[in-house]
């Protein structure tokens, strides 16, 4: 490897989750933010050989055609990296991010906002690798949220509320888990 965009595609090949946490890789992040810093290659790399032990390799397949039957599968991740990298290439990184960033943006909560982070981070240094990563981490991870900008919320009585009833118990533990379950028990609020 001979420079940080190199370890950015290099690091495409794993998992934007790592398990049995489901954490997030933070390597790609954190590369670009020691490069930023003026951190040389012999860091990088350094940062690099210890972080990717605990991260998990993807198989390399072929883009689905029928990409969008794989949002919201975290299964998917592989097959919409193959894809969101093909989008890079014929569009480049302005283009593909214009088209595909507002259908995700529902779900920016999802992955304790990650992805979007992710995504900063490869425009910001100008990886096409690393944008399709951050889409397809997106795609893959994607769960509508719905935002009501009509609704407001009395935060007061909303408090007041919490006090009474106590906190709210969770099945699984978990930003993210905690996040789905609120959504798939249509959690009210309000």
């Amino acid at each position: 490897m001979d420079s940080l965009q190199e370890l950015l595609v290099d690091g495409t090949r794993y998992d934007p989750r790592y398990l049995p946490s489901r954490n997030a890789d933070h390597m790609p992040m954190t590369l670009c933010a020691i490069s930023g810093l003026g951190g040389h290659l012999d860091a990088l790399l350094a940062y690099r050989d210890q972080y990717k032990k605990i991260l998990h390799e993807i198989p390399s397949v072929d883009a689905n055609p029928n990409w969008r039957q794989g949002i919201g599968q975290n299964e998917s991740y592989p097959s919409l990296l193959a894809w969101f990298r093909e989008q890079v290439a014929e569009r480049g990184i302005e283009s593909t991010v214009s088209k595909y960033l507002p259908e995700f943006i529902g779900s920016l909560a999802i992955e304790a906002f990650h992805p979007i982070i992710r995504l900063g981070y490869a425009i910001d240094f100008k990886s096409d690798a690393e944008t399709a990563a951050a889409l397809a981490y997106m795609a893959s991870s994607h769960k509508n949220v719905p935002v009501n900008i009509d609704h407001t919320i009395d935060i007061r009585n909303e408090m007041q509320a919490q006090v009474r009833t106590g906190p709210r118990p969770f099945k699984k533990t978990g930003f993210t888990r905690g996040i789905i379950e609120l959504l798939d028990d249509d959690y009210p609020v309000g």
